[in-house]
This record gives structure tokens, sequence and C-alpha cells, in this order.
């Protein structure tokens, strides 16, 4: 299991791969929003989807693959513009996606050309906008 903390902000989970952003911690967050999603819905359904960055469509398939064993059937779109997710989520009527895409955020220690190698983890619930606080501050390990 991961020893680094998991903490979402209002635009989803940010870290380095290999550092803080892991397969495990992927694990981690995906059964955590299996959980939430299915105490909301009996039959819930997610979309997951990544970037054409390093590592996305395998960290994706790790997300999908726990999704699945935790009860949310899953629609698996792989490359896909953020946008067309937030569309997809309202034009099927599903509960929510996750997405596996490069964080924009850069801070004095790793420029804004290095951001590439940082990705996130978005979670879009079913009426597209980022998730509330509460719900961010439950799933934070």
């Amino acid at each position: 299991m991961t020893s680094n903390p998991i903490h979402f902000g209002t635009s989803g989970w940010r870290g380095i791969i290999a550092d803080d952003f892991t397969f495990d911690g992927v694990r981690i967050a995906s059964a955590a929003i299996a959980a939430h999603v299915r105490s909301l819905s009996k039959n819930p359904t997610l979309l997951v989807g990544h970037d054409t960055r390093f590592f996305s469509p395998e960290f994706a398939r790790a997300a999908a693959t726990v999704l699945v064993n935790d009860g949310c059937p899953v629609l698996f779109c792989g490359k896909t513009p953020t946008p067309a997710i937030a569309f997809e989520i309202r034009r099927r009527k599903i509960q929510g996606a996750i997405n596996i895409t490069a964080s924009h955020r850069s801070t004095p220690s790793r420029p804004i050309e290095r951001t590439g190698q940082r990705p996130r983890i978005t979670v879009r619930p079913s009426h597209a906008n980022r998730p509330s606080m509460t719900v961010i501050a439950r799933y934070s390990a």
C-alpha cells in the first residue's frame, strides 16, 4: 500500500509519478470513489478516461479494474479530452467519471515545463461539476 497520503483538492488528486502518485494510490482512491458512488446509487455507472501523457493509460486501466471489482460498471473511453468526459456524464446520465490527466499547477520547485509529469485523478460527479468539499474531505486519506 501507499505510504504517502492522498489529498484531494477542488480539481482532484495531484502528485508526482512514482513519488506520491502511484498505482497503489490510484487503487485506493478508486476504491473510495466506488464506495462513495455506490452509497448514492444502487446501479452506478462511471466513465474512465485519460490523456496521452506518460502512464495515463495504465493508471486509467488500474482505476477501471478497481471500480469494476467494487461493483461499478465502467465505460472506458480511453484517450479523451477532459471536456468530452464532462459532456458524456450528462449525455449518458451516468453517476460520474474518473479522468487521468496532467496537472496544470506549478510550484517554485516544479516549474510549469515539468507539470506533464504531475498527473492528477479528477473525479466528476453526475452533475459534471467539482465534488463538494465534504466529499473531498471524506475520501482524502
